[in-house]
């Protein structure tokens, strides 16, 4: 059926909404499940009626194919499995898919009107792994708000029209977010320069009607240029985060803030706040207009300006007193070199409520040769991790021995944070701890020849889920990245005591679990016996609970993100408010049985990194 069909039903909507038909509830009110006794029922049955979605509604629920609904029409289960689309497929697969539709008022008549309901390409209206069209009508849709949604188009990446929405799926997940025709429209009516539309998935237009992204602030974020003039904001997946922080956040960045935040410049003229990271740091702080353009200003040794927005964001938010930044850009080291010399570094040491006179006292530790002990950045980190120039004096204690590696590459501050810190000095309560900052994979195998003292070692590094792989330091040389390579490295591993454990702080080293071509089962590979410790997913030091410290046990809790992180049609039937910020177990823990030496897969072919 071709697209012009869409209209052509128009005609008998007009019909269908004189028809004298009610609803059994207000649209606009949400349904309240009711259990009543139905004659039509063994006299111990019950049913929710009228039926509204909910968890589990399939096993709420069972009526037979030959039941007769009460309704307008004395309409059977039976005829409404028997309906087809042109494509042939039945619009309801259960006899309790049918029941539901029935039970909000859904017809016999309406249902073959639904099936010949079509995208604008053309093609009939799908159905995925739920009953959409019953979810559909247990949100009080009808087939009126069906079509106008179906009429909300995009250009697609020949530049062909075609609906937004494609599935029933779609089309009640975005009505039971809340979201309505009109808004819609609001959300397909964006253009980039290109023409490209930056909302073009039925994903898209549910997130923005979860989140009550204001459509004021959408319009004055996908406005903005960068110091190139190029579009900021081309794509929701760039909006919806900043317009939903600003929606959702009291303190409410409006478009005129927004306005007010481009005035600021750097000493070279350009604007500080230029990027989708920017924008989305200033959407959840209240700091104020003056503190950030005092901090643009603040020149580096070179004379460009010392801080970036997200830098001077999170500065400004320490709230740390007058003379405190000063003190800290005062730092020198033996060599009279500055430590601190870029705004991250800064914001970071003061959102961790450093000391300026630790730092100062790690910045004066030298060598043998009087040369510094430590780089200006190992100073910055171990002060700011929590420790002091006596943790460098060697002292053997009793507690058994943890060594722990840190790739030196740090883009979000993911390994330098308050809980961080805190995840530290619970491990040094229970061992005698040793931290090196690293950021090549032949630096473990160089700096030690036996890992043999070490019952608990932790590698902590950014991960990447799909070549399966840990970054340790700049650049994109193999030498910058652990993978299942580095040979040197899994004999190493093998050198652990036998009832060792290893801890990898890095996202996706554990994707995939038992079955996954991934670094944890590499290093429990290398380490037969050893258990080895990972995250599934993305891992943040908020999400590590230290269970036991010895022998060393975490769990790991990934947070559920509504719903760019899945396909949002598995988050139906659940109420979104209930459902923000609800965690899963994301950790994987492996022990690999000693079936060959470290030696052997050493030899053995190098792994394919996909």
């Amino acid at each position: 059926m071709k697209a012009k069909k869409l209209t052509a039903i128009l005609p008998l909507l007009t019909l269908l909404s004189d028809s004298g038909v009610q609803n059994s509830q207000d649209a606009s009110q949400p349904a309240t499940p009711v259990v009543q006794q139905n004659t039509h029922f063994a006299a111990d049955t019950e049913i929710l009626w009228p039926y509204t979605a909910s968890p589990a509604f399939s096993s709420q629920l069972y009526v037979s194919p030959s039941f007769p609904i009460p309704t307008q029409e004395n309409i059977t289960i039976d005829a409404l499995l028997n309906v087809r689309n042109s494509a042939q497929e039945p619009l309801f697969l259960t006899a309790d898919e049918a029941a539901i539709y029935a039970a909000h008022n859904g017809t016999l008549s309406d249902a073959h009107l639904y099936a010949e309901v079509t995208t604008l390409s053309g093609t009939p209206v799908r159905r995925t792994n739920k009953g959409g069209l019953s979810l559909f009508a247990a949100e009080n849709g009808r087939l009126e708000e069906a079509l106008s949604l179906l009429a909300v188009s995009v250009p697609d990446a020949a530049g062909e029209q075609d609906s937004v929405f494609q599935t029933w799926e779609d089309l009640a997940l975005y009505k039971f977010v809340g979201g309505t025709p009109e808004y819609a429209a609001q959300l397909a009516s964006f253009r980039n320069r290109n023409e490209t539309a930056p909302f073009s998935s039925a994903q898209d237009y549910i997130y923005a009607a979860y989140a009550n992204a204001d459509m004021k602030t959408l319009t004055a974020l996908h406005e903005l240029k960068d110091n190139d003039d190029a579009e900021i904001f081309t794509t929701a997946r760039d909006l919806l985060p900043v317009a939903v922080n600003t929606t959702n956040n009291p303190l409410r960045i409006t478009p005129d803030k927004i306005a007010q935040l481009r005035k600021i410049k750097t000493l070279s003229g350009k604007y500080l706040f230029a990027t989708v990271d920017d924008f989305f740091a200033a959407a959840g702080t209240d700091v104020s207009y003056n503190e950030i353009q005092n901090l643009a200003v603040v020149p580096t040794d070179t004379g460009d300006s010392l801080f970036t927005a997200g830098a001077a964001i999170q500065y400004a938010a320490a709230k740390k007193g007058d003379g405190y930044l000063d003190k800290l850009l005062a730092i020198e080291n033996a060599e009279s070199t500055r430590i601190f010399t870029d705004g991250a570094s800064v914001a970071a040491y003061a959102a961790m409520n450093g000391i300026p006179e630790i730092a100062q006292q790690l910045a004066d530790l030298l060598d043998e040769q009087k040369n510094p002990f430590l780089l200006p950045y190992e100073a910055i980190r171990y002060a700011a991790l929590g420790f002091t120039e006596k943790d460098f004096i060697p002292l053997e204690t009793k507690k058994p021995n943890a060594l722990v590696f840190f790739g030196i590459l740090d883009y979000n501050q993911a390994f330098l944070n308050g809980v961080m810190r805190d995840h530290l000095k619970e491990i040094r309560a229970a061992y005698d701890l040793r931290l090196e900052f690293i950021q090549e994979d032949t630096a473990p195998e160089k700096e030690y020849a036996t890992l043999k003292e070490y019952s608990l070692l932790v590698l902590a590094g950014h991960g990447d889920g799909e070549l399966h792989r840990i970054r340790l330091g700049e650049g994109t040389e193999e030498s910058a990245y652990l993978d299942q390579t580095d040979t040197g490295f899994c004999k190493l591993l093998d050198t652990l005591p036998p009832d060792a454990h290893i801890f990898l702080f890095s996202c996706y080293a554990g994707i995939g679990g038992e079955k996954g071509d991934n670094f944890a089962n590499y290093a429990a590979s290398c380490a037969p016996g050893r258990t080895v410790i990972s995250s599934t997913t993305i891992i943040n030091a908020g999400a590590i609970t230290v269970e036991t410290e010895y022998p060393f046990t975490a769990r790991i809790n990934a947070a559920e993100r509504f719903p760019y992180n899945m396909d949002p049609r598995q988050k139906y039937n659940t109420d979104p408010q209930q459902n923000k910020g609800q965690v899963r177990d994301a950790t994987y823990t492996v022990v690999k049985s000693r079936t060959a030496s470290a030696s052997d897969l050493a030899q053995a072919p190098a792994a394919v990194i996909r």
